[in-house]
Order: structure tokens, then sequence, then C-alpha cells
């Protein structure tokens, strides 16, 4: 195995060779507060190999030094690791070829980072973007607009929304979701209409995160394209309770095909 440091808690763990078939690996955010027995890796051989090696660890980091000077100043240890979100090599479809357009991936996430790379997209490293309330929502901003000085296309990702709501922190939430609002999407679209080309934009979240649980569920979620050349005078505003008036789209992978006019 083979352990490839990431962005905060997240990092990448790749073995040569093992059978994953049948392995269940939860995601941990997902379960926050529970016991972890019920929880733990199963399915196969090979959940018994990643449950040794979180015991190991355990024993290993619980009495580190470190964490020894962590508890003295009143923080949690950094006591464990925790194996989840598991797959194998997967080839994606090119989205150039299947969209006709290049482009990039603004995101503080290594996952939405890493999708964009296997569909052929670029990605792009913001100094400062960390994923938590406090990022750099300016940098991200331009360096969105900067892809599309040489591209049809770029995605942008803000992680803040979700991150509070898995730390139970709704005043945070709230201020994230007002911070994208306008630190991020009004910036955008004014720079969009001042640049005097036809613009069209697409914005949702990529799934729903529970206050109530501090979990993800897998519930539709919002969406709204924006096109500059036209006003479609629906009324309605960005919120789940209009979205339930609005257009439903059975598949997510349809939003590029109505993003693009297609």
């Amino acid at each position: 195995m083979i352990v490839y440091p990431g962005s905060s808690f997240r990092h990448i763990a790749v073995q040569k060779g093992a059978d994953i078939s049948g392995i269940v690996l939860t995601p941990p955010h997902d379960h926050l507060g529970e016991v972890i027995g019920g929880i733990l890796p199963v399915g196969c051989n090979n959940a018994d190999v990643l449950k040794d090696l979180m015991k190991s660890a355990h024993d290993f980091l619980d009495s580190h030094p470190a964490n020894a000077e962590r508890r003295a100043q009143g923080k949690m240890p950094a006591n464990g690791i925790w194996f989840w979100a598991e797959g194998e090599t997967k080839v994606l479809p090119n989205f150039t070829k299947q969209y006709g357009k290049t482009g990039g991936v603004v995101s503080e996430v290594p996952l939405c980072q890493g999708i964009g790379v296997l569909v052929g997209l670029e990605k792009i490293y913001v100094e400062g973007a960390t994923g938590e309330l406090h990022t750099n929502y300016e940098g991200m901003v331009d360096a969105t607009l900067e892809v599309l000085k040489a591209n049809a296309f770029s995605a942008i990702h803000i992680e803040a929304p979700d991150e509070c709501t898995h730390n139970g922190d709704m005043e945070g939430k709230v201020l994230a979701i007002e911070w994208v609002d306008s630190r991020v999407v009004e910036p955008l679209i004014r720079s969009l209409r001042e640049s005097g080309e036809d613009f069209r934009m697409l914005i949702l979240s990529d799934h729903k995160t529970l206050l109530s649980t501090r979990g993800h569920d897998g519930q539709p979620v919002p969406y709204i394209i924006y096109d500059s050349r036209k006003d479609e005078q629906t009324g309605l505003t960005y919120c789940e309770e209009d979205a339930q008036r609005g257009n439903y789209v059975e598949a997510g992978t349809q939003l590029m095909g109505l993003l693009f006019d297609e």
C-alpha cells in the first residue's frame, strides 16, 4: 500500500493487486457521534487487512507525543485512520469529445479535481482554497474567469456549506451560502456581463447535507440555469420549495447537455 498525502483530512491509499470485491467501507462523516464497531470495514478478506491497519494505527498514534501535546492543549487527539470511498481505477468519457468544449475545474476538493482530470479537464490549484468556511473565494473566482479566457467551460466547486453542515455549524452554513451568493455567483455574473459575451451558468449543489443528521442525503437538489440572452420570467427563486415547481431532471448526467443548450 502507498499512501499519498492529500489536503485537509483526505488522503489516497493505493493497494497493488488487492481484491476489494464485496468490500463495504463507510463514509465517517455520515456517522458522526456513533459507535464505530458496526461500521468498520466488512465484506471480504481485504476488509480485515484494512481493519488491522486501522487498529495498528490507533495503537501507534494514541500514545504518540504529538497527541499528548494536543490533549494538554485541550485539543482532540489525531489518533486514528479511516478507510472509505473505495474504488478501482476508472476510465471516464472524454469531456471535449462528448461536448466539444475544453475547460478546467477550480475546486478545493481532490475528488472534484480528480474527476476533472479523468474526463480531460485542467485541474486548477488556488492558493488559500481550504475547503473550509474561510477560504479564498475571490481567488477561485479569478481562477475561473482566467480559465474562461481560453476555454468555453469552467467548473467551480465550493465546499464550505457542506463542511459547516458536517460540523453542525448552522450559522457557518448560512454564512457560507450567503458568501457563495455574494462572493462567487455575483462577481462571476458581473464579470461575464462586463465582458460583453453571451454566457450560460448552471448553479447547483452536488448533494444535500442535512444539519439534522450532519450527513449526506440522496434526495434531488435544486438547480438553476441562467442564460444571459433571455429572461425566462419564471418567477422562481433558487430554493428547495421553488425547485419542486420547476423542471425535474431524472439523471444528473443530463444537466451538462442542458447547460450547453443541446
